[in-house]
């Protein structure tokens, strides 16, 4: 297949259809390969894990798998700096791949997979805008979750009240508003919904893509208002032909996010 050289988003080309796919299976696998590695990494060199199972003791090893699902565990588990490291090298992972493979798997420029438009300040203002429009759909949905079935206490609320300080924010917010928003709007936007959208109607590929999108976070209680922002997403993409745009959006919400979580923990999840 000749490649596309279009710097347009390559919504009216057709990528080639199992070469797609596999590229998709391939980076959604490096971005949880990279996540494992770094979580090992981080269990084994802090956790004194390796020691724990030296000494053969099934008690010791219980006691650690405990611990690390305590919130006091998560919570230093998933610390700013080893939350920063981890979106630095899974989002890297995930960046680098599809960069350098598209043209030799799918005939694709990096450009047509949403980096080929100019980006003005009007773009990202739009971007940014969506994003607050998006972020209170999602609140929306999330109270209608809560009055039909009751609170549910979200791991990332317990986290996060371990997470004071400036540099701890500072951390929180380039890790969650800048690494993981560029790499899953490459993935699942510049990737899987054009795919998508090249072979189905728009709502379609809106809506499926949005639920890969939500399925991928492990989420399971918020799956429903992570879809709603994935086809949401989707749609701010087709309409901007810009991913810059898009993680302007998608960066938005997690930093409003992460802000009322600092700020207001008690009203972050519930």
């Amino acid at each position: 297949m000749p490649a596309v050289v279009s710097y347009q988003p390559a919504f009216g080309a057709l990528w080639p259809g199992w070469r797609t796919v596999g590229f998709v299976a391939l980076l959604m696998g490096a971005l949880f390969v990279a996540q494992l590695i770094v979580s090992i990494t981080i269990i084994v060199t802090q956790f004194d894990a390796v020691d724990i199972m030296r000494s053969g003791s099934p008690a010791a090893v219980a006691g650690l798998a405990e611990f690390l699902k305590s919130p006091a565990g998560l919570a230093r588990l998933v610390s700013p700096t080893n939350l920063f490291v981890l979106q630095l090298c899974s989002s890297g992972a995930v960046v680098v791949l599809a960069l350098t493979l598209c043209r030799s798997i799918i005939g694709a420029s990096p450009k047509n997979l949403g980096f080929g438009q100019p980006t003005t300040a009007r773009t990202l203002v739009i971007g940014a805008a969506a994003g607050v429009a998006l972020l209170l759909v999602s609140l929306l949905v999330e109270s209608i979750q809560e009055a039909l079935f009751g609170p549910h206490p979200q791991a990332i609320v317990a986290i996060l009240e371990h997470h004071r300080g400036t540099l701890s924010f500072a951390l929180d917010i380039v890790s969650v508003s800048v690494l993981a928003p560029i790499a899953e709007e490459l993935l699942f936007r510049g990737v899987l919904f054009t795919a998508l959208v090249q072979r189905l109607p728009l709502p379609w590929a809106a809506v499926i893509s949005g639920c890969v999108f939500a399925g991928s976070h492990l989420e399971w209680w918020s799956i429903l208002p992570l879809a709603i922002l994935g086809i949401g997403l989707a749609y701010v993409y087709y309409h901007t032909r810009n991913l810059w745009a898009n993680i302007a959006t998608h960066g938005t919400i997690n930093g409003i996010s992460l802000i009322i979580a600092f700020a207001f923990p008690q009203f972050a999840g519930h």
